[in-house]
This record gives structure tokens, C-alpha cells and sequence, in this order.
């Protein structure tokens, strides 16, 4: 019976590094203390491994950012993670309280490889299109945590989650930029279309450290 209410078993629990940032590591330490006989092993990859370990049925649940490939794979959508700008504390930029878009024209730009997450290159890619502008791509670099080390080691300016920003990084600062840049999507997946028991106990905590 307590394996049917989800309460006793394994939850093998993918991520993605950025994800780690958000909700996830208290939703993760509830759940624990909630359910202390389900052993949680954690697992780090970026979005399109998760996917394969997901169809190879070798995680069972992943959090990670869509859009999928795998059509065989179930999708919850959670919190979209907001993007701000990242820059060297000592850059001319920094002084201000909100970055233009239009004031990165000709700034040495960082950015995460199109192969790893394309939708949300893309949309970066068009918002620099609208204002006029052509990014001056100057290195592709993932995790977001590496691209932060990269900015305050000056190689350029990148956009990464409000999350991120909420760790000091000596020689880095946070700025919102405007227009708005898109959000990057999060969300659980698993394989097929019934989630165990066990993953449905865990998305329901997650939704409870949810504070939309």
C-alpha cells in the first residue's frame, strides 16, 4: 500500500545544472524529509542527455527545458526561469540600473550553444533582431555557471537566470535588461504516458514550492 501511495521505493531524478538554481534543491530536501524511505539519487546533464536517459529508461524523471524531440516522452510544464544580464563589475554598463538591448551593439557576447537548448538561442537571436542589431557572438559556453566565470573573467556579457544571479560572483553583476529577454522554460518529463508513483509524490511537492 505505501508503495502505491508513492511513499516507499527510488526516484532516479535528472537535472540540468540551471534548474538546480531555482525551486528544485528545496523541493528535493522536502521530499526527503516528507518520504525518508524513497531513496532520491541525483543525476546532472544537460537537456538533450536527460532526453536520452529518459528514453533509455535509465532516469526516471527529468527536469529539464523544453521543446522535446522525443514525442514518447510525457511533459509538465513548471516555472519558466527569468533571464537578466551578466557583465563585469567594472564594465561602463554596469553603472546602470536597467540595460538597454540597443546598448549591447558591438559588446562581446556570450551565449549557450544552439545544439543544447535551440529554441531558447533562437529567441535570443530575435530579440537582438528586433531592436536592429546583430550580437557580436564572441564564444558559445555552457553551463550557465561557467558562463558567469567567463564574464567576470571580461571575455563578454551573457544572459543567465535570475537564479544565477542570486550568488555572488566577485566581478560580476546582475542587470534586468529591456525589452524583456524571453524566459527560459523548465519542465518534468518522463518516459510513456503514466508517471510512477513515486514521481507523482515528488511533482507534487514541487508544485507546493511553486509560489505562482
Amino acid at each position: 500500500m505505501r508503495a502505491v501511495r508513492g511513499e516507499i521505493g527510488r526516484l532516479r531524478l535528472g537535472f540540468t545544472v540551471i534548474a538546480f538554481y531555482g525551486d528544485l534543491p528545496e523541493a528535493v530536501r522536502l521530499f526527503r524529509s516528507r518520504f525518508p524511505d524513497v531513496t532520491v539519487e541525483l543525476v546532472e546533464m544537460n537537456s538533450p542527455q536527460l532526453e536520452a536517459a529518459l528514453m533509455a529508461n535509465e532516469i526516471d524523471l527529468g527536469i529539464l527545458h523544453p521543446p522535446l524531440a522525443a514525442a514518447e516522452l510525457t511533459v509538465h510544464p513548471l516555472r519558466p526561469l527569468p533571464l537578466v544580464l551578466a557583465l563585469p563589475s567594472s564594465h561602463r554598463l554596469a553603472a546602470r540600473s536597467v540595460v538597454k538591448v540597443a546598448d549591447l551593439a558591438e559588446e562581446p557576447f556570450l551565449i549557450a550553444p544552439r545544439a543544447i537548448g535551440p529554441s531558447i538561442y533562437d529567441r535570443i537571436i530575435a530579440l537582438f533582431d528586433r531592436e536592429g542589431i546583430n550580437p557580436n557572438i564572441v564564444q558559445e559556453v555552457s553551463p550557465m555557471t561557467t558562463l558567469t566565470g567567463l564574464v567576470a573573467a571580461g571575455a563578454g556579457l551573457g544572459l543567465v537566470t535570475a537564479g544565477i544571479a542570486t550568488v555572488v560572483r566577485p566581478g560580476v553583476v546582475f542587470r534586468p535588461v529591456r525589452p524583456t529577454p524571453p524566459s527560459l522554460p523548465v519542465a518534468a518529463a518522463w518516459h510513456g504516458p503514466r508517471l510512477s508513483h513515486v514521481g507523482q509524490r515528488f511533482l507534487e511537492v514541487v508544485a507546493a514550492c511553486d509560489p505562482r
